[in-house]
């Protein structure tokens, strides 16, 4: 009986599409680190979100920490299994160790990103 159990929640778990949010949508990077670099300079990195789940996600919005950061997706919805292009642009606006946060969201907000961007920026 105690077998029969287990194998029966194993069976439901496996089959009911219990995913965790955090493995839903999903991030080509885990962070970005400029490195050193002048503070007179525009910096682009591209990056991809991508929707391991089986429904489309719409983008609600990517927003930053501050201004100097700013993150553009190619499209506001990603179709199941398929990925999108999103353009980041920093402009430093201080010299110095300057950390950030790029918050990605969706229109439901049932899932959040956040990746931290960092720059040594030199005179």
């Amino acid at each position: 009986m105690k077998i029969k159990f287990i194998f029966i929640i194993y069976f439901v778990n496996l089959f009911s599409g219990c995913s965790k949010p955090q493995d839903i949508l999903k991030s080509s990077i885990r962070q970005i680190d400029f490195g050193n670099i002048k503070k007179s300079g525009s910096y682009k990195v591209i990056f991809y979100l991508k929707n391991n789940g089986v429904n489309q996600i719409q983008i609600k919005s990517i927003n930053s920490s501050c201004g100097c950061v700013i993150a553009i997706p190619e499209e506001d919805f990603i179709k199941p299994h398929d990925s999108i292009k999103v353009h980041l642009a920093y402009e430093p606006r201080k010299s110095g160790l300057d950390k950030q946060i790029l918050t990605i969201t969706d229109i439901k907000e049932k899932y959040k990103i956040n990746i931290p961007v960092s720059a040594n920026v030199i005179p």
